[in-house]
């Protein structure tokens, strides 16, 4: 199994980009969670738990 293929693929990324998302405004690119850097952190951890759970489940394909 790969990585792309694993279900835990699209939430780790989508997780990620939420955490790192920006945006425009007169002042140029900011980023979107400037006001709340706790959402951001929740996001981070979620995607950092669906990376690991993306891992072990590709280890454990490999392995049988």
């Amino acid at each position: 199994m790969s990585v792309v293929r694993s279900r835990y693929f699209v939430p780790a990324v989508l997780f990620l980009g939420l955490a790192v998302s920006f945006r425009f405004d007169d002042a140029g690119a900011v980023w979107l969670w400037v006001g709340q850097p706790w959402v951001a952190v929740i996001a981070l951890v979620c995607s950092a738990a669906f990376w690991i759970l993306l891992l072990r489940d590709v280890r454990r394909h490999r392995t049988t």
